[in-house]
Formats: C-alpha cells, structure tokens, sequence
C-alpha cells in the first residue's frame, strides 16, 4: 500500500476533471497544458497525460523522456478512444476514458499504477526465490 504522498505530473486535464485529485492529501499535484510547456518532470512518481489527438506513441515517448521512472496514465476522448489502448500496449500503465467518471476513477487509477511500476520494478531487479539481486538488480 502507498502511505506517502505522490509527486504527480497532470498533463492536459480540465480543472473539472483534475478537481478531486488535486483535492486529495495523498498526492503533490503539478499541472501543465500540454506536454510542451513540461521541461523537467524526472522527480515525478506518475503522470496523467491528455491525449489530444496528437499521436499517442510520440505523446507517450515524450512523457516518458520528462519521467523516465514514472507511471503513465492517459486519458482519451470518445473520438480517440483507440489511442488509449494503443499507449496502454506502448507502455502507459493504465488508460482512462474521458468521460464522467474520470474524476473519481482517476485518484485509484494513479495510485494503481504507481504501485504495479514498483512491482514491476522489483521484481525486475530481485530473484523471486532467494530475494537476492539478479543481474538488473547489480547494475543497479
């Protein structure tokens, strides 16, 4: 479970939609417009990033330069609804709908893939058996 607090990066959302995790105590929320106004975001734990119809692999390439260790979640309109789930196969760790429920879903959605990276990251690094470093976990 995660007790402090995340350093998340909102990249293209509408007040409305970044209200109820902006609200929340658990995260520390830095907002930008769009990914071009984003010069530095490496210290960031996830992002949320709008797809806007700009292509989701260069979008998601793009936020993964500014926080190479981060979760990536996007969000996507009705209109572009594939590009969600073709970020979700190029690497983001969830994909959201915009629609109604993105304010409520987004809070656990962020906390969901902040946890599946650390996993993903631990278990990279450790043997399953021993708990030892394996060869990712030395070069560490």
């Amino acid at each position: 479970m995660i007790t402090e607090p995340i350093d998340l990066l909102l990249i293209g959302l509408t007040d409305d939609e970044a209200a109820s995790i902006t609200d929340d105590d658990g995260f520390t929320v830095t907002r930008a417009s769009s990914l071009d106004e984003v010069s530095e975001a490496a210290e960031a734990g996830a992002v949320v990033l709008a797809l806007e119809g700009d292509g989701p692999l260069d979008a998601l390439r793009r936020a993964r330069a500014l926080a190479p260790d981060a979760a990536i979640v996007v969000v996507s309109d009705e209109a572009h609804a594939a590009d969600g789930t073709v970020a979700l196969h190029a690497g983001a760790e969830d994909q959201l709908p915009r629609d109604a429920t993105l304010p409520t879903l987004l809070p656990r959605a962020v906390r969901y893939a902040v946890g599946m990276r650390r996993v993903r990251r631990e278990l990279a690094t450790k043997d399953e058996a021993t708990e030892l470093p394996n060869l990712r976990g030395f070069a560490a």
